[in-house]
């Protein structure tokens, strides 16, 4: 693992060199004074907001939320047992927070927020306290300890700062009507590349941190704790009805885990303690998909199942991943971004390519019939992307545990299966207008993607008319099984009590992908 204060320290280097660099490049060659002062304006504006910000945030939680503030010594009284903690692992690192802040919400949130250590401030949500036993609570406590010894909220608040400031360059030059329109230009793409960079090295920055803070509360408590609350609190996450996220939702950058692993973490929480070697192969895939690297590029946290093999590294409880065959596996993924893009680049340049060998280089003097081959290309592309996307082959019984376990499964391409298992759930629990089923069929637990005939009007009459009757009965369900950060299958054929329920993934991608042939053919036929 990248060693944290190497990582901070290169990240803010490298960016605060870009700013340079940009500042150097506006001095040459516009001399402008303002946008100087402008950003000298922002840095001021942001350092007096960062010494502010804990009691702005007091406020926040007081006016919004039902909030309780404790100091350290009135929340012995809540748990002595977690004060006791703070108070021991604090104390190591020459600091105790300020407040402990218990908010009354069923979401599993914890996070912490301050300008100093001696400033900072631990909240814990009532949902946090009702998901989690004593052991992991005081992980995840321990894990938000470890934000505050690595002045965490500093560090990222430096970080975004400095992102504001490029995206502050990029905005005032791609606007700017002076005479040195060229030297405008460069500064304004510069300042947009070191924006976009910045970015994901902020994005990466907090992913680090992430791993440290984990790593602290590991030293401080207990490695399996804290894996066992990750899982947990991303249950608890997915469990919670739509109409209760808010808290959820608005804190995701700051809590212990992100609702975007949530569905990944429920599906492990069945390994856990059942199957060692099991898990190890489920979490084959975090470790080994090119998709979930990508899907981990552009997140503030690491994919749970990452976090829980570091954190069992080291121990007794140590998982073996099993190593894939990678040629087999990146040969898939160049195949699935061909198909991903070829609607859009690949058809479209064939069939001008075609044309252009066919008719010579003057057909492109003709827009109009450029238009139609375009039209065309994107139809036709459009139809392989969707018949590579649902393949047509028989579908292979299967269940839950295995196709969690498949390492060469994709986001792109379906996997035609067919599994028995029991409606447990609404897709979104509580959520009435979730079409969507929770189907367990006594391996694991999977997401079925149901589409209507009807795009948004079926899927809607289903979600209330239909769906609440199937809820808890047994059922036969074919389609096709794809996977990114979480596994979730869209429903080709649903059999439950003898009754058959259609979906229809294919048609509307069929009949968008004609309109487009038949707009081209029209074209070519005026031509």
């Amino acid at each position: 693992m990248v060693n944290l204060a190497i990582a901070s320290f290169i990240t803010l280097l490298f960016m605060f060199s870009m700013l340079l660099f940009l500042l150097v490049l506006v001095g040459f060659l516009t001399g402008i004074i303002n946008l100087v002062l402008a950003i000298g304006l922002t840095l001021l504006f942001n350092f007096i907001l960062f010494f502010l910000a804990p009691p702005i945030q007091d406020f926040m939680l007081k006016i919004f939320y039902k909030s309780e503030f404790f100091s350290l010594e009135e929340f012995s009284e809540v748990n002595k047992k977690l004060s006791d903690k703070i108070k021991s692992i604090s104390k190591n690192y020459n600091f105790l927070p300020q407040k402990i802040i218990v908010i009354e919400d069923d979401a599993p949130v914890a996070f912490t927020y301050g300008s100093t250590k001696s400033r900072s401030r631990i909240v814990l949500t009532k949902g946090l306290m009702k998901y989690l036993n004593e052991e992991e609570l005081e992980s995840v406590v321990a894990h938000e300890l470890g934000h505050i010894a690595h002045w965490d909220f500093a560090i990222m608040t430096i970080a975004t700062t400095l992102m504001q400031i490029f995206y502050l360059i990029y905005s005032s030059f791609s606007r700017s009507n002076d005479d040195k329109k060229k030297g405008s230009l460069l500064i304004a793409i510069s300042a947009f590349v070191f924006y976009i960079i910045a970015r994901f090295m902020v994005l990466f920055l907090s992913r680090i941190r992430e791993y440290y803070a984990d790593e602290f509360s590991a030293k401080h408590t207990s490695p399996l704790a804290l894996s066992s609350a990750l899982l947990k609190v991303s249950y608890g996450i997915i469990s919670l009805p739509k109409n209760k996220r808010r808290l959820l939702e608005q804190t995701e950058a700051l809590n212990f885990v992100s609702i975007s692993s949530a569905k990944e973490a429920l599906l492990i929480k069945e390994y856990l303690e059942k199957d060692k070697e099991q898990l190890a192969k489920f979490l084959a895939y975090d470790i080994y998909s090119p998709w979930t690297k990508l899907a981990e590029i552009n997140s503030t946290h690491p994919l749970t199942g990452k976090r829980i093999v570091k954190l069992l590294k080291n121990t007794k409880h140590a998982l073996q991943i099993p190593k894939p065959n990678l040629q087999n596996i990146y040969r898939n993924f160049a195949l699935d971004l061909f198909f991903l893009t070829l609607p859009m680049f690949t058809m479209p340049a064939l069939f001008l390519l075609g044309f252009w060998l066919f008719f010579g280089s003057t057909i492109f003097s003709n827009l109009t019939l450029i238009l139609a081959i375009i039209l065309l290309g994107i139809g036709l592309g459009k139809i392989a992307k969707t018949f590579y996307q649902y393949p047509q082959s028989k579908e292979k019984e299967t269940n839950v545990l295995e196709l969690m376990s498949d390492v060469y499964v994709s986001p792109i391409k379906g996997k035609p299966v067919k599994i028995k298992g029991k409606i447990v759930s609404r897709g979104v629990p509580g959520y009435i207008f979730s079409e969507d089923w929770v189907v367990d069929d006594g391996t694991g637990i999977i997401y079925l993607d149901y589409k209507s005939a009807l795009p948004g009007i079926g899927e809607l009459f289903f979600a209330i008319t239909q769906l609440e009757k199937h809820k808890g009965k047994e059922g036969v369900f074919k389609g096709w099984f794809f996977r990114s950060t979480s596994g979730i299958m869209v429903v080709k054929q649903a059999v439950v009590d003898n009754k058959i329920i259609r979906g229809h993934p294919i048609l509307w991608e069929l009949i968008i992908s004609l309109i487009f042939v038949v707009l081209a053919g029209i074209i070519i036929l005026l031509f």
